[in-house]
């Protein structure tokens, strides 16, 4: 994974686009029959749902004369939907690399990532604001408890 200084998908289709699929797909899970359903089908149902959500943006943009998103975007965007939605956000990508070994987040805008080799790199923000990260890790320890990495 390389570091960004910014997001990807905000920086390409404008700040909101995760956070809106991710509010769609909420209320998507929240009118299925979901109980009894292991995590990982959640996650399944949630990422087929942002899928969806996805190619309709894709069919909006042809019409604007714009171009689809393609395979690599819409898959990108549905992770960050679904790190959004069941990990950490935009942290997630972090922990999920295994060449990290530490991150120090000292704010919303100044994460820095340690690797194994010892190089330290500046990070994309992880949130929009101070606020907003309080409330990640709120909702995190919330909903992930005891579990690890």
């Amino acid at each position: 994974m390389t570091d960004l200084m910014e997001s990807r998908v905000d920086s390409t289709y404008g700040i909101g686009i995760v956070d809106s699929i991710r509010m769609e797909v909420a209320e998507d899970l929240a009118r299925e029959e979901l109980a009894g359903l292991e995590e990982d089908d959640r996650k399944e149902m949630a990422r087929s749902f942002a899928i969806v959500r996805l190619q309709t943006i894709s069919m909006e943009r042809m019409a604007s004369g714009l171009d689809p998103l393609s395979t690599a975007e819409e898959q990108l965007i549905a992770q960050e939907v679904l790190d959004a939605l069941f990990g950490l956000g935009k942290l997630q990508a972090l922990i999920d690399d295994q060449s990290i070994e530490n991150i120090d987040v000292n704010g919303f805008d100044v994460v820095w990532a340690t690797r194994a080799d010892g190089t330290k790199s500046l990070c994309a923000p992880v949130a929009s604001s101070d606020e907003e990260l309080v409330d990640l890790i709120r909702n995190a320890a919330a909903r992930l408890g005891h579990s690890e990495r």
